[in-house]
């Protein structure tokens, strides 16, 4: 993000541009570096001639890969899908959660785990042996998506 000259990467580090390496959208134009020096400096980031953000190592440019995906979106006391008859252990939900997830069962905080209360992949909810949500259970679940 640019401002006032200043660009953090995605790694977090931040460098100084001059406000004429910037196209008005922003952007860096295709072989611009930061600082502009003759001898890169580790941290230094360029914006290579192939489009993507370049960071200096100390020995070579590394291409700068994106962060995790931004949450843009969260479920608050959403119900999954999946009946609760004290059989049923698959539940699902509606968006993919990017982050925590808090899954209550009766207002009781569950674990997420191989050997506790249930495990998740992607919208899938399973629940372990002996978790399994009960006729007349209540299940309510918060994460971000």
């Amino acid at each position: 993000m640019a401002q006032n000259g200043v660009i953090e990467t995605a790694t977090g580090d931040l460098l100084r541009a001059g406000f004429s390496d910037f196209l008005n959208d922003g952007s860096f134009n295709a072989g611009t570096e930061s600082y502009r020096t003759d001898v890169p400096f580790p941290g230094k980031v360029r914006y290579g001639g192939d489009a993507n953000m370049h960071r200096w190592s100390g020995s070579e440019w590394v291409e700068v890969t994106a962060p995790p995906p931004i949450p843009h979106g969260e479920a608050w006391q959403e119900i999954p899908s999946g009946t609760i008859d004290g059989a049923n252990n698959v539940f699902t939900l509606a968006q993919t959660p990017l982050g925590v997830i808090m899954f209550f069962c009766n207002g009781f905080l569950l674990e997420e785990g191989s050997g506790n209360d249930y495990q998740i992949s992607g919208k899938t909810i399973t629940f372990e042996s002996g978790s399994t949500p009960q006729t007349g259970d209540k299940l309510l679940t918060r994460y971000t998506y």
